[in-house]
């Protein structure tokens, strides 16, 4: 999807979510941020965002994140 549509901030979600379940989380950081950059309403993207600061164990930057939404 974000071949065919590079400016999609859903697809970039997508592939976020992705490679989060394949446990590759930096680049799953990358993708929502990318998604945040093309659609800064995207509420998924922020919350997928948050979600991966939370599990870094860095809550202030994850509630930052939330507070976006």
């Amino acid at each position: 999807m974000v071949r065919k549509n590079p400016k999609n901030a859903r697809g970039y979600n997508n592939l976020g979510v992705a490679y989060k379940k394949s446990r590759l989380i930096d680049q799953a950081f990358n993708e929502y941020q990318i998604a945040i950059n093309l659609n800064s309403n995207y509420v998924d993207a922020y919350s997928n965002k948050g979600n991966i600061y939370q599990e870094k164990g860095l809550l202030e930057e994850a509630f930052r994140e939330i507070q976006k939404l």
